[in-house]
């Protein structure tokens, strides 16, 4: 939802990390909210949010009160087991 009112998420990212060529062994996810003519903080954001999921599982869930005042933020680091 847009306004933060309705359900789901506004975007939704998928990482197909099985289909991720050998040669890379790690892989970093960023959020970074697009400025407008003002600058934009977390804090600005109704309702920011975000969810990691594998399948059905939540892996990980955040409503990014520890960076309120960022623009951006570092949210996953996925490293491929060196097996």
């Amino acid at each position: 939802s847009k306004d933060g009112k309705g359900f789901g998420f506004d975007e939704v990212m998928t990482l197909e990390l099985e289909r991720l060529d050998a040669r890379y062994a790690r892989v970093v996810v960023g959020v970074a909210i697009q400025q407008r003519t003002e600058d934009r903080t977390f804090a600005d954001v109704a309702h920011p949010g975000l969810r990691i999921r594998e399948g059905y599982t939540d892996l990980a869930t955040e409503d990014f009160g520890g960076v309120r005042g960022a623009t951006a933020a570092t949210v996953a680091e996925f490293v491929r087991d060196e097996t």
